[in-house]
């Protein structure tokens, strides 16, 4: 009987050790193609794009400052779409909703929010905290890749890392927003280098496999000055 119980137990920990032994090679062989080792030097970005969004372009505009502060403008028809993270709390200012005023956002678009950070390499943040699960292989669109489970503050998110260029190509996740669940796919194409790092240059989000918006970054500039008050409610 023991015998039996120690060969269990032996054939249970192996297989999470060699899984455990793969995950940690793939997020390794994605942080190095990528360059993200880079981003510990870099205390601030400023990025310059295009929101093509339901048939809109919008020019963008995206500062980013350690720690944790973050601050997005759409501009549509002179009007200014404003996001904004300092710290723990953020804000929003939609004039195309019919307010000019600063709207508090709720804790889950914060948390969300706070997820995307271009300054981190976030999914090594989550194989540190042990959040992360190498679930297998699989397509993602037309390449092949390694599916990477996360547990993250805004909820379960599925990253795809790319098998041969391991670069990270896309996500899935499920939003719940106003009592209603979203299915949201990000797919990562045109892969640049900006500074040293690997990043995508086209971003496409897919709601309910419904091309929602379409992201191009035209330019990524690391360590640009950006004072403190850019982050303040205004």
């Amino acid at each position: 009987m023991k015998r039996i119980i120690l060969t269990l137990t032996v054939a249970l920990i192996i297989p999470a050790l060699v899984c455990g032994q793969d995950l940690n090679e793939v997020i390794k062989k994605y942080s190095d193609a990528s360059g993200l080792a880079k981003l510990s030097g870099y205390n601030s970005l400023v990025v310059e794009g295009n929101v093509n969004q339901m048939g809109m372009s919008m020019d963008m505009r995206l500062m980013e400052k350690k720690p944790g502060k973050l601050k997005m403008v759409t501009t549509f028809s002179g009007m200014d779409i404003v996001q904004v993270i300092n710290g723990n709390t953020g804000y929003t200012i939609n004039p195309m909703m019919g307010s000019t005023e600063p709207v508090e956002l709720p804790a889950d678009q914060l948390a969300q929010a706070e997820s995307s950070s271009m300054l981190s390499n976030n999914i090594e943040k989550l194989l540190k905290e042990g959040s992360l699960e190498l679930t297998g292989k699989s397509n993602f669109g037309d390449e092949s890749a390694y599916e990477v489970k996360a547990l993250t503050d805004a909820g379960t998110v599925f990253f795809y890392i790319s098998d041969k260029t391991h670069q990270l190509i896309g996500s899935k996740t499920t939003v719940s927003q106003m009592g209603q669940q979203f299915d949201v796919e990000t797919r990562m194409k045109e892969i640049k280098d900006f500074e040293g790092v690997m990043l995508p240059s086209v971003s496409e989000t897919y709601v309910n496999g419904a091309l929602s918006a379409t992201i191009t970054f035209n330019s990524i500039k690391f360590n640009v000055p950006i004072p403190d008050s850019e982050f303040e409610k205004k």
